[in-house]
């Protein structure tokens, strides 16, 4: 019996999507950094695969202070700044193919931060259950739904009301391509 040969499900460094070896370089004053194959792979058409770290406050969140703390801290790490180029939208010239790249940009913290307006309400009278509900149905939304691509793959959303948990609760969503969990553990 002979196989039947067939072509790999996934893009490899020989489909015109190749590592640089060189590492990241400038172009045009922004620093470019190669994708790994991993990365390539999370950016493939109808892979929605994020990271989402639920994370709960003694009391409410100060917006103002979340935001110098992203300034100092996560919007300068090279990852939570880049957007990633597809590989249809840049030529390299050297290799005469096309490769997708991590571009820096300038992070714009506020297109970040989601500060939902929502009000947990049960006509039942247990606010603490229609909380929970609440809250989980948010994140249960925030995996469905994709992320903005024009700007670096993170957000940040405050959920100033208390749960049977916490007293607000702040949910960090990232796009699998940026890291595994473990990777991003010391971001948080």
């Amino acid at each position: 019996m002979e196989l039947r040969r067939r072509p790999a499900g996934i893009r490899t460094g020989r489909g015109g999507i190749e590592e640089e070896e060189s590492g990241g370089r400038r172009r045009e004053g922004r620093e470019e950094e190669p994708m790994s194959p991993a990365a390539r792979l999370f950016h493939a058409p109808h892979f929605n695969c994020h990271i989402i770290a639920i994370i709960g406050s003694g009391k409410e969140i100060d917006v103002d202070a979340i935001k110098a703390g992203i300034r100092a801290t996560l919007a300068r790490h090279p990852r939570f700044c880049s957007i990633q180029v597809s590989a249809e939208l840049v030529l390299d010239s050297r290799l005469g193919g096309k490769k997708a790249r991590w571009v820096r940009t300038e992070v714009e913290v506020e297109k970040h931060l989601v500060i939902p307006d929502l009000h947990p309400d049960d006509e039942g009278g247990d606010t603490t259950a229609a909380a929970d509900r609440l809250l989980e149905d948010y994140v249960a939304s925030l995996c469905r739904s994709t992320m903005d691509a024009s700007r670096p793959l993170w957000e940040f959303h405050i959920l100033n009301f208390p749960t049977s948990e916490a007293a607000a609760v702040a949910v960090f969503r990232v796009h699998h391509s940026l890291g595994d969990g473990a990777s991003l553990m010391s971001l948080l």
